[in-house]
C-alpha cells in the first residue's frame, strides 16, 4: 500500500476528523431503507454505515450488504469490506479505495461481516443485539486506521512492521482448529525454533508455549461466551486433541472449569451485573490504576522497563474503548471491547500507560503496567465518574 498516495492521505484525514467528532459521543444501532434519490451512495460489498451530526448527538451505525443508501444525517460515511481492501464513501466525493491491506488486518475486517462463513466462531453472528452491531462498527474504524496508517505516531512517521508477538497471535488466529507447533511457527517466520523462542522472550517476556496457551484459553473463553459449542468442540477448535488437557489448562488459567465458567457467565449476563471474577487470569500481576486523569511524566515506557504480555478484559455491561498513550501523551486507539471480552497485548513494557473509556457512561481511567506479566480488569471500581 502506498502510504503517501493522495487517496491514502485523504482517507487518513477523513478518519482523523471522524474520530475527533466521535470521541465523546454515544453510539447506537439504526436501520436504513434503500432509496432512489440522486444523493444516494451505492454499496457493492458488505458495508458498515456511519451517520452523525455536528455537536454531541449519537453516532448511528447500520450494516447493509448491498444497494443504495441515502445520507441520513449531515455527515455520512460508508466502509465497504472486500478481501484485501476497503472502499470508503462519503457524499460529494469519489469513493476512496485502499488495497493491499495486510492479510492479518483484512482477515479481522472480514470476520466482522455477519453470517460470513469465516467468522471466528464458525457460526453466524447474532445481529439482533444492538451491542454486537455497534461493537463491530467500532472495531472496523480501528482496523481501517491501522490499515491506512500502519499506526502513525504524532510526528507522522510510519511505525515499524508488526512485532513478532503480534504477528504470532495473528497466525494463531488464522490457523484456528489446526495443531500449532513451534516448528511450523519457525518456518512461517523464517527463523530457527530456538531463535524464534529467544526473540519472543526478548521482546515479549514469554516463549512460544506461553503465548500459545494464552491464545488458546482466551479463544476458549470467547467461544464459551458467544457460542453453544460443547466442551469437546471448543477443545478441538482451540487445537487440543482431547478435552482433558483443555479442561486442566482452562482451570489453571481462570480458576473455573469450562462448564463452571459458562454457567456463571450466563447467570451474570441475565442479572445485568458486572463480571470481574470472570475476567481475571490466574498468576498475573494487577496493573496500577492511576488516581489522576492525566498521564504521569512521560507516557512512553522506557526500553529499560522489562517486556511483558498484557491481558485486558471488560467486566462492565457496556462497550469500552481501549487506547495506548503515546510518547507525547496522545491517545492511540487500540481496541473496542464489548461486555466480557478479553484481549491479549502480546508485546508491551512495564511502565506503559493505557487509557480506557466506557462508551455509554463516559467513565474513564488510566493504568500503568507493572514489571511482570499483567492483567487489567475494567470495572466500576477502576474507573472515574465522567
Amino acid at each position: 500500500m502506498d502510504s503517501e498516495s493522495g487517496a491514502t492521505r485523504e482517507l487518513l484525514e477523513i478518519l482523523r476528523l471522524a474520530g475527533a467528532e466521535w470521541s465523546d459521543r454515544a453510539w447506537r444501532g439504526c436501520t436504513v431503507k434503500p432509496s432512489s434519490e440522486k444523493d444516494n451512495l451505492d454499496i457493492q460489498k458488505p458495508a458498515f454505515c456511519y451517520f452523525w451530526e455536528a455537536g454531541d448527538s449519537p453516532v448511528e451505525v447500520a450494516f447493509v450488504r448491498r444497494g443504495r443508501v441515502p445520507a441520513r444525517k449531515s455527515r455520512t460515511m460508508l466502509i465497504e469490506i472486500g478481501i484485501g481492501q476497503i472502499r470508503v464513501s462519503i457524499p460529494g466525493r469519489h469513493p476512496l479505495i485502499i488495497s493491499d491491506i495486510d492479510p492479518a488486518v483484512s482477515e479481522r475486517m472480514v470476520d466482522l461481516i455477519p453470517g460470513d462463513k469465516r467468522s471466528t466462531t464458525g457460526k453466524t453472528h447474532s445481529w439482533h443485539e444492538e451491542l454486537g452491531l455497534v461493537s463491530a462498527a467500532m472495531r472496523l474504524i480501528v482496523l481501517s486506521g491501522q490499515a491506512v496508517l500502519e499506526i502513525k505516531d504524532s510526528t507522522g512517521d510510519l511505525a515499524k512492521e508488526p512485532s513478532l508477538g503480534v504477528a504470532l497471535h495473528d497466525w494463531f488466529g488464522r490457523t484456528q482448529g489446526s495443531p500449532r507447533k513451534l516448528a511450523d511457527a519457525a518456518e512461517k517466520f523464517a527463523r530457527k525454533p530456538r531463535q524464534l523462542v529467544r526473540q519472543l522472550k526478548k521482546t515479549t517476556g514469554a516463549g512460544f508455549t506461553e503465548h500459545l496457551n494464552l491464545h488458546r484459553v482466551v479463544l476458549a473463553r470467547s467461544l464459551l461466551i458467544r457460542t453453544d459449542y460443547s466442551v469437546v468442540e471448543i477443545a478441538r477448535e482451540c487445537g487440543f486433541k482431547s478435552r482433558e488437557p483443555f479442561i486442566r489448562l482452562f482451570n489453571k488459567s481462570f480458576g473455573w472449569t469450562p462448564l463452571q465458567f459458562r454457567k456463571a457467565w450466563r447467570q451474570i449476563s441475565l442479572s445485568g451485573e458486572e463480571s470481574p471474577a470472570l475476567c481475571r487470569v490466574s498468576g498475573r500481576m494487577d496493573v496500577q490504576w492511576l488516581p489522576d486523569q492525566e498521564p504521569i511524566e512521560s507516557s512512553q515506557a522506557s526500553e529499560d522497563h522489562p517486556p511483558i504480555t498484557l491481558v485486558i478484559s471488560n467486566a462492565l455491561q457496556e462497550l469500552v474503548e481501549l487506547s495506548r498513550i503515546g510518547p507525547h501523551g496522545q491517545l492511540l486507539r487500540h481496541e473496542v471491547l464489548d461486555s466480557g471480552r478479553m484481549v491479549v497485548v502480546p508485546e508491551t513494557h512495564g511502565g506503559a500507560q493505557w487509557h480506557v473509556r466506557a462508551m455509554d457512561s463516559g467513565r474513564s481511567g488510566l493504568f500503568m503496567t507493572p514489571g511482570s506479566h499483567a492483567g487489567a480488569v475494567i470495572s466500576s471500581e477502576t474507573l472515574h465518574p465522567k
